[in-house]
């Protein structure tokens, strides 16, 4: 079974203030579920000037407590990949599961532009 989800929102400020908020997003007490973010590698390309960047997410799981015997942990890891190209002023995050990959497979990407 493979399910999909398309969303869209436009954010009614600057490409600057809002590509700094996501870095600045996690952890934060409204998201208790996000226990920690920690930079894996931050780099600026030589060839492009691109800034990429990957992160370390760890979370509560977000599988259901009746489940969670199955999967044996109550944390879940996931890992984001990001390049910034400030000259065209563009953000792209892509985020995966690092946890449960035998039974299920999570793939996010958001686009800022």
């Amino acid at each position: 079974m493979v399910k999909k989800l398309f969303q869209e929102y436009v954010y009614q400020h600057p490409w600057a203030v809002v590509t700094e908020a996501t870095w600045l997003k996690y952890p934060n007490p409204f998201c208790p579920h996000v226990l920690d973010v920690d930079v894996i590698s931050r780099r600026v390309d030589d060839t492009d000037g691109f800034l990429k960047t990957r992160r370390l997410f760890t979370a509560t799981s977000p599988v259901p407590r009746g489940l969670r015997w199955l999967m044996n942990s109550d944390v879940a890891y996931a890992v984001e990949d990001s390049v910034v190209d400030p000259v065209k002023q563009l953000m792209e995050l892509n985020l995966r599961s690092l946890t449960f990959g035998d039974i299920v497979e999570m793939k996010e990407t958001s686009t800022f532009e």
